[in-house]
């Protein structure tokens, strides 16, 4: 009896070790996933930053180069400035005079540096000047603060420059992007210190063009020399907005993982024992608890076995926290002692936060859509309207207000109670829908309305109209490339909803209306 027991021991201690190698595994490909995430959400906010400065650059009006510049500097500081990376990203336009001399024209945010003399800088190094415009140049150095025009800190900087090429412009202009490594893989773990303990990941960051290893950084403890021996643990590898970037799991991560998940049967053995001792119906019993939990650990390892299931743990883990932070801001802009500046904060914290949420859904949905054309309709599961719409008109007011935009929000009276569809990404698209639209209005007004149609099945259908005083836009407009636009249209085909626009004349308003089927 010992000795079957004993064996029965080794033979759940091989189990375990087998079952702790997957979790381990698991875990360790969650929480790269969601520092990547976390890097490729800020390089997307970066995108739609620069593409909205562009477009506020082509506008024809008004004629002189000079004041469309200041226009659209202006109109992309106004929205970076809210951003939480407003400190880490530096943004430069310099122009050059017939002389062949570089001066900086706008800098944010040291501004102190309008008008410096950059002609010999280490940000035009090797730089074409007679390059196509638009055509993105990256290089890259250590900082210091004696090569570092905004220096921060010494470690490795990224430049990215680009030509700007606009009608009525007179002379050469560089629009010049920098930011520090170090700095932003820090603010990087004070994001996921929010989420949860921050894992001991090293990443890797390396130049795709010349697989130059830029940096070497070891989350809560800073930057290490670049080592590019191969290495044989845990290894998650990504490559977007112009870096390839490789996660290693660190010793120190292997050992707090393993230390959640024992592989050694230390109870079993116990009560193996203690069934010699008693009785042998006592050891027929444990046997048979071992193979409850063999079958326990056998359900959890096909959990999570597909790389959708993983990504919806993720999305489920992040969400839930977004929501919870997004709570607890609200709760503390609603205190009776804040004050109004104080509220503002709490405000552009509350925006940045439904920014995140936009950018993971629409990921997600994205992910999804390419490998296996689900919709997420949220079939069997139902909506309760009129909770959803007070929740939505409270979002779009505070939004409306921190864009100086006059607001104004129609419920029909008879809307229908309940719908059939998934609540949350429901509220997701609205969300998309409302920023979408405030992304084309300055100054002026907008409208949203809800209400129910029937479809032909004779379940109603939620029907969303927005209709506004900005400038012209719509999906199917295959020259107007905004990320707003991106988001929502990705969200709309995960919901195989469908939208119209009505064309839009100079002064005019113009309507977009979205009808969300029934699943």
């Amino acid at each position: 009896m010992l000795l079957l027991g004993l064996i029965a021991v080794s033979t759940s201690k091989q189990r375990l070790e087998q079952s702790q190698t997957i979790r381990v595994a698991e875990n360790f490909e969650t929480d790269a996933a969601l520092r990547s995430l976390i890097r490729d959400m800020t390089g997307e906010r970066l995108l739609m930053l620069r593409s909205g400065f562009e477009s506020r650059l082509e506008v024809n009006s008004p004629n002189n180069a000079e004041d469309r510049l200041e226009i659209a500097w202006n109109g992309l500081i106004k929205n970076y400035r809210t951003d939480s990376a407003s400190q880490l990203i530096h943004f430069f336009i310099a122009k050059r005079d017939a002389q062949g001399r570089v001066l900086v024209a706008y800098s944010y945010p040291r501004s102190e540096l309008v008008g410096q003399d950059i002609s010999g800088h280490t940000m035009l190094d090797d730089f074409d000047w007679s390059g196509p415009p638009g055509q993105l140049d990256q290089m890259g150095f250590r900082a210091s603060r004696e090569n570092d025009l905004s220096f921060t800190s010494e470690a490795p900087v990224i430049v990215r420059r680009q030509l700007l090429q606009f009608s009525s412009a007179t002379e050469t202009v560089v629009w010049i992007t920098k930011f520090n490594l170090v700095d932003m893989d820090r603010f990087f773990d004070s994001l996921l210190r929010d989420v949860g303990p921050l894992a001991q990941l090293d990443s890797s960051l390396y130049d795709p063009a010349s697989n130059t290893c830029l940096l070497r950084y070891r989350a809560g403890v800073g930057e290490l020399p670049c080592d590019d021996s191969d290495f044989d643990g845990l290894v998650f590898v990504s490559e977007r907005n112009g870096f390839r970037i490789k996660i290693q799991a660190t010793d120190a991560y292997l050992t707090a993982q393993r230390q959640q998940y024992p592989a050694f049967a230390l109870s079993e053995l116990a009560l193996t024992l203690f069934a010699t001792a008693i009785a042998f119906f006592l050891a027929m019993l444990i046997r048979s608890r071992l193979l409850m939990v063999e079958r326990q650990v056998g359900n959890y390892k096909g959990a999570l076995a597909s790389k959708e299931q993983l990504t919806s743990a993720i999305h489920t883990v992040v969400s839930q926290n977004l929501a919870q932070l997004s709570d607890l801001t609200r709760r503390a802009k609603n205190a009776s002692n804040t004050a109004e500046t104080e509220e503002r904060y709490f405000n552009i914290a509350l925006s940045e936060i439904i920014q995140l949420r936009l950018n993971l859904d629409a990921s997600i949905i994205a992910d999804r859509a390419r490998e296996h054309r689900t919709l997420m309709l949220g079939k069997g599961q139902s909506v309760q309207l009129t909770a959803l719409a007070k929740r939505i008109q409270v979002e779009f007011e505070r939004l409306a207000r921190d864009e100086d935009v006059t607001c104004r929000v129609l419920v029909d009276e008879v809307l229908a109670s309940e719908i059939e569809g998934s609540e949350y990404w429901l509220e997701t698209a609205l969300l998309a829908f409302i920023m979408a639209a405030l992304s084309f209005v300055d100054e002026g007004f907008v409208e949203l309305a809800l209400w129910t149609e029937t479809s032909v099945s004779g379940k109603p259908e939620l029907m969303v109209r927005i209709r506004d005083t900005g400038i012209g836009w719509s999906l199917d407009d295959p020259e107007l490339d905004h990320t707003a636009l991106n988001l929502l249209q990705v969200v709309l085909l995960g919901l195989g909803a469908t939208m119209s626009s009505t064309v839009a004349s100079e002064g005019k308003t113009q309507e977009h209306i979205i009808r969300f089927n029934c699943p």
